[in-house]
């Protein structure tokens, strides 16, 4: 009986649950809530391990929801949320004396040519300067 616990434990890890036919509210709520926490925390070291345990879901159950609406990589949905905040951050007055490197790490980015490449996904209209 052990080992096929274990047995089903591994396989819901590495497959998930499967869906209820009908609960697509259900997983647009989830989405809705991992969506909202992202924004809410994106200064913070966030992963596909971490939010599924912050919402008690396997990691590739969440995956495969997420993926279905957001429709990008987690990791450059994350980045792209963090690149739009350094950029309000830049233009806003009280954050004239810090430089942008002190502005993108304190939104999240550890890696500066991380922040690079997702300010130049989303904003390469705007030469990136700091006022």
């Amino acid at each position: 009986i052990g080992i096929v616990c274990q047995l089903f434990s591994d396989i819901i890890e590495h497959y998930g649950t499967a869906e209820k036919i009908g609960n697509t509210n259900e997983n647009e709520d989830i989405v809705t809530q991992v969506v909202q926490y992202i924004y809410e925390h994106y200064q913070e070291d966030i992963t596909l391990e971490t939010l599924s345990k912050q919402f008690y879901l396997s990691p590739k159950a969440l995956s495969k929801k997420l993926k279905k609406q957001i429709n990008m990589d987690l990791r450059v949905f994350i980045n792209d949320i963090r690149v739009q905040r350094v950029v309000e951050m830049l233009d806003d007055p009280k954050n004239h004396g810090k430089s942008i490197n002190q502005i993108a790490a304190q939104c999240g980015f550890s890696s500066m040519a991380t922040f690079y490449r997702s300010y130049e996904r989303n904003y390469s209209f705007r030469k990136l300067e700091k006022k």
